[in-house]
């Protein structure tokens, strides 16, 4: 038994050589070119440090786990330290290099318990703590801006134990070790060869490091988040939902460690806390002397839009902006905001320490939503909204209006008369010249009509030849519901810049049989001859697929031409001609 004992011993100790046992000059049979990891590999194979090398064999096994003894001595090397196998325990010289480096600390992996902890295999959060030491040996010490967003790219960062939280963020960062193609970091997750050599390589050589692009990570991981909020394809009503489907949209939507309740946790463990309303949601947003903690604000705008339009959102938005760090107050220590015809209301409620002090500050800002069914008004409303003596709260009201389109639209083109015929800013299109009178149409157009010639047709010097001294081209659009918005009132107001009211109600009087694609003019193509024959305006009709299922007239052509003697003598008999069996009127 002894014997076996012995002989076990001595195998032992030769595999533990055997990984640290320099084998130069010869390429391992089981690393391939096409490995991810070859490039490593190779690098610290010709590396005199041995930091790590193949097996007597000639092979490498790279996806052989790691242990936490071999990882420190590899450590050990990589810093240009050598301090041989020991007698008994072989990794013990180096672990106390470690120690004496300040790579390793002895409460570490409870090095009083002996060689046997350091025998476990190593996890890759317990890999980040080492190296981010052994990083700040070599480097001095690393400068940090918001590490949460490493948070916000990891899908599993609720998964990194808080004693390596810092360190994993710190590595991730600098690209020392970073996610998977999945997104996840797998922080319990076992170091194998392959990933230990990559990570050294890493950390002796910074060119090798690949950059941490927060912002390319974040949308490559989060696209597609738009489809759950409020009239997105996979919308679920909050309301409607639940508590615990509901809970659960929200959790997509939350990208960083804002504090969220209902979480998941409450419901692994058992503790769902009785709501006040049938969707509540409670939680805050943090903010150090940098600003708030990355992604705290998009995750609570987005907590927002699934529940209400983008216009009520702004209003708490817009409020919170005034909070630029932990330095910076809020207007109110508490406000109230009943939204979206007081459906909602959000509560904002700014947490301030040592006010008055030299260390006074706000690092927190807790947030309530709370949807008002009949049960929250009649049974919580008035307890959680009284506004108590010498407090600092508020409370706004904001009723979203119904949208006017006419008043709108009325309030922004106001004063576009002023450039139509009569107007004291009007600018005659004849005398103006072909640019000036097509800058002056171009502040007549709201829409999207076509209209030629337009600014680009000057841009790329592709005017031709104009057969008029005042010519304006261009189509307006219909669909089943009638004209495109602002194309019939753009083209109305294209007229009116050129003849009085009473000959362009002509043309908009015969337009007006036309309702939307599938309802028709009287003629395929009218002539009209206007304001004493000064201007021939022409209306062409687009059919598509006459006389079947899918007929439909989508679109209408028009011209505007001022009748100058060249128009006359050189292009009007041909444009007004009437060749035979064709729909086309001329009204004089």
């Amino acid at each position: 038994m002894n014997t076996l004992k012995g002989t076990a011993y001595v195998l032992t100790c030769l595999i533990m050589l055997s990984f640290f046992t320099p084998i130069y000059g010869a390429r391992s049979t089981d690393v391939n070119t096409s490995d991810w990891f070859y490039d490593a590999v190779e690098r610290l194979s010709e590396d005199d440090r041995g930091i790590i090398v193949g097996y007597p064999d000639g092979t490498f096994r790279p996806q052989t786990k790691l242990a936490r003894d071999q990882f420190i001595t590899m450590v050990v090397r990589a810093l240009g330290e050598e301090s041989g196998n020991s007698e008994g325990y072989w990794a013990q010289n180096y672990i106390d290099k470690a120690i004496e480096l300040g790579i390793l600390k002895a409460e570490d992996f409870d090095s009083y318990l002996g060689p046997v902890n350091f025998k476990q295999v190593i996890t890759r959060e317990e890999m980040c703590m080492l190296i981010m030491r052994a990083v700040e040996r070599l480097e001095g010490e690393q400068t940090f801006t918001d590490l949460t967003q490493v948070l916000q790219v990891v899908t599993d960062s609720e998964d990194f134990s808080f004693k390596y939280n810092k360190d994993i963020m710190k590595t991730y960062k600098l690209g020392i070790i970073t996610g998977y193609p999945d997104h996840t970091f797998k922080p319990q997750g076992v170091l194998t060869r392959a990933e230990a050599s990559a990570v050294v390589v890493r950390l002796i050589d910074p060119d090798t490091r690949p950059t941490f692009d927060y912002e390319e990570q974040y949308n490559e991981q989060h696209s597609g988040m738009e489809s759950h909020l409020l009239g997105g394809a996979n919308w679920v009503d909050p309301v409607a939902a639940g508590v615990r489907e509901s809970a659960e949209e929200d959790w997509k939507l939350i990208t960083s460690d804002l504090s969220y309740t209902p979480d998941q946790k409450d419901y692994e463990i058992g503790y769902t806390r009785k709501f006040r309303s049938e969707d509540s949601a409670i939680g805050a947003l943090m903010y150090d002397e940098n600003g708030p903690y990355a992604g705290h604000l998009e995750d609570f705008e987005r907590l927002l839009q699934r529940r209400m339009p983008q216009d009520q959102v702004d209003i708490v938005m817009e409020y919170l902006a005034q909070k630029t760090d932990k330095y910076t107050y809020l207007k109110h220590d508490e406000a109230f905001f009943y939204l979206d015809n007081d459906r909602y209301l959000v509560r904002v409620d700014e947490v301030m320490i040592a006010k008055g002090t030299q260390y006074e500050q706000a690092g927190a800002v807790n947030f309530n939503i709370w949807y008002r069914d009949q049960n929250f008004i009649d049974t919580y409303e008035k307890n959680i909204t009284q506004i108590m003596p010498y407090t600092d709260v508020v409370i706004y009201r904001y009723t979203r209006s119904t949208f006017d389109y006419e008043e709108q639209y009325n309030e922004q083109h106001s004063g576009m008369e002023s450039h139509l015929l009569g107007g004291t800013n009007w600018v005659d299109p004849v005398a103006a010249g072909v640019r000036k009178s097509a800058e002056e149409d171009w502040k007549l157009l709201t829409s999207d009509i076509t209209y030629a010639p337009s600014q680009k047709d000057f841009d790329f010097d592709m005017i031709g030849n104009m057969s008029s001294l005042d010519k304006v081209m261009g189509s307006f659009m219909y669909d089943e519901n009638g004209p495109y918005a602002g194309h019939v009132e753009d083209f109305e107001r294209l007229l009116q810049r050129r003849m009085p009211q009473d000959q362009v109600d002509i043309v908009m009087e015969y337009l007006a049989q036309k309702t939307d694609k599938y309802t028709y003019l009287k003629h395929d193509e009218a002539f009209f001859y206007l304001d004493n024959d000064r201007y021939l305006v022409r209306v062409d009709e687009v059919m598509i697929a006459k006389g079947t299922q899918y007929e439909q007239a989508g679109a209408v052509n028009f011209n505007i031409w001022y009748r100058d003697q060249n128009f006359i003598d050189t292009y009007e008999k041909n444009i007004t001609q009437i060749m035979p069996y064709t729909d086309v009127v001329i009204y004089r």
